[in-house]
Parts: C-alpha cells; sequence; structure tokens
C-alpha cells in the first residue's frame, strides 16, 4: 500500500501486508517521492508500479516509480503527460496501463508503459470520455476497463478497453444503472465499491464477467468520506478505507469463495459484505 502522510507536505508512505497482519514497523517514508494527491499502484508480476503527481500547488505533471522488491527507485517525471487529479494504473497484456484526466478538462486520456520503452504518447480515450474526478482502471482474466464518475455528475460509468483495435481502444461508455457516488469508485478484477451519493456510507457491487452489474449493497458498519482502494490478495478482497471525519486509515477484506469464480470467469453469486476490520498502524 502507498498513500499519503498524516503531517502534510505531500511525502509518500509505504506498508506491505503479508496476507495475514502488516508488517512492522508499518509505514516507512519513500524517500524524495511527494504528491498533492493520492499515488497509485499496479503490480506487473516482477515489479509494483507507482504512479502519482507532483507536489507543488498548480503542478499537474505525473511521476512513475518502481518497486523492485527491495527498494523504490528514482520518480521519473512522465513526458508530455499532464493531470489535474490523481491517475490510475493497471497491468494488462503485457503493458502497464495508465489513463487519467487533463491538466484542465474533464478529458480522459490514457498511455501505457513498456518495459525499455518507457511511456508512449497519451492519447484521447474515445469520445472522449469525460469525468469530473479520477478515474479507476482494473483487468480481469481477458479484459481491462475502467469506471469513473461522470462530466459532471455523481453517476458511474464504466467502459472496456478494445486491444484489437489500436485506432480505438476503448468501446463508448455505458452508464450504470442505479450507482452513483460522491468520490471516485474502487475497482479490482471484477468488483467495485464506492462511496455513497449523499452520504458516508460505502456500497459494494460486481459485474458478472460481461459488464452487467449486480445490484449494488451497502457495506454494513463501514464509512468514509474518502474515496476507498480496493485490491485482491490471496482468493481474498482487501479494501482501506479513512474513517469518515478522521485520519484513521483502516483494512477490511472478505473471503472470495471459489464457487464464486467458476473456471469461465462468469460471477455466480455475490460476495458476502461482512467483513473484517483492523486498523493499519
Amino acid at each position: 500500500m502507498v498513500h499519503l502522510g498524516e503531517q502534510g507536505g505531500g511525502l509518500i508512505w509505504h506498508s506491505f501486508f503479508d496476507g495475514s497482519n502488516w508488517i512492522t514497523p508499518n509505514n516507512q517514508a519513500i524517500p524524495e517521492h511527494f504528491s498533492l494527491s493520492p499515488p497509485a499502484l499496479a503490480s506487473d508480476g516482477v515489479n509494483l508500479h507507482m504512479v502519482h503527481r507532483g507536489r507543488a500547488t498548480g503542478q499537474h505533471n505525473i511521476y512513475h516509480s518502481r518497486w523492485n522488491g527491495s527498494s523504490w527507485d528514482h520518480d521519473t517525471r512522465i513526458q508530455g503527460q499532464l493531470s489535474k487529479e490523481p491517475p490510475a494504473i493497471a497491468y494488462y497484456y503485457g503493458l502497464t496501463h495508465m489513463v487519467h484526466l487533463g491538466d484542465s478538462s474533464n478529458k480522459i486520456w490514457y498511455s501505457t508503459w513498456r518495459e525499455d520503452e518507457g511511456w508512449d504518447q497519451n492519447r484521447l480515450t474515445d469520445g472522449p470520455q469525460l469525468s469530473k474526478a479520477s478515474p479507476a482502471l482494473s483487468g480481469f482474466p481477458g479484459k481491462l476497463y475502467m469506471v469513473h464518475l461522470g462530466d459532471s455528475s455523481n453517476n458511474i460509468w464504466c467502459s472496456e478497453f478494445n486491444r484489437n483495435d489500436p485506432d480505438h481502444p476503448w468501446f463508448d461508455n455505458i452508464r450504470i444503472e442505479n450507482q452513483s457516488s460522491k468520490k471516485p469508485p474502487a475497482i479490482a478484477d471484477i468488483h467495485m465499491v464506492h462511496n455513497d451519493s449523499n452520504d458516508n456510507r460505502l456500497w459494494y457491487t460486481k459485474h458478472d464477467g460481461s459488464f452487467n452489474w449486480l445490484e449494488n449493497e451497502v457495506i454494513a458498519d463501514l464509512n468514509s468520506d474518502l474515496a476507498p482502494a480496493l485490491t485482491i490478495h490471496n482468493n481474498q478482497l482487501h479494501m482501506v478505507y479513512v474513517i469518515a471525519g478522521t485520519r484513521d486509515l483502516m483494512h477490511a477484506f472478505s473471503p472470495l469463495l471459489p464457487e464464486e469464480i467458476p473456471p469461465d470467469g462468469v460471477i455466480k453469486n455475490k460476495v458476502k459484505t461482512k467483513v473484517k476490520r483492523k486498523r493499519t498502524n
């Protein structure tokens, strides 16, 4: 996990979860890595990739760094790419993919990173797609997709990546019916969590592998006024979130039952939203 510190200044911190506990010491600062807004993290199976904005007020540069298992390399500015909100990344088909807003507009841009080649020139998503807040990006077997808020509304939209058409790599976005959020949603594999549109409740939903979304449901006893983060590890769905009105960073997780994920990738039943919780520090 990577996150900003409590005291301000934009310093980025990291912490490791071994499958059962957060490794002591829980939090360690990453020297010379700073950001105005939350960083994003993805694994390519060998390295962890982190992207984030710069720390200077009004600065929209995007930076990239990698963790090789023992240390973070230096922040490298991604040339020619700017964003007014945090970017999102995911690994898919041998490439690290990134989506982000423009530096002065709600247009969503897209770029990829390849080992030994770096980041390619970013380009607008088809449409282009628009969002008033950071998009979220995730892959699952055979597919990559993005969810985001509307250009001016709290509605949640979804778009699938089309790797077979490099000239038009994103399908038209589709509104997810009856789901809205006041903060950017978080996705991992087929799962999504998001804030309520009006209050501090957190909601959970998932799709069936073909982007038919199930009715969302409230996650009992969890609340936050900031956007959560989501990932899958050791057949469990893990979420970190900040308790509403505090700076307390919490970790919640729910098991993914084997019978809920058949070999064809079509989800049969809902993942139980009764979760276990623990503080990360």
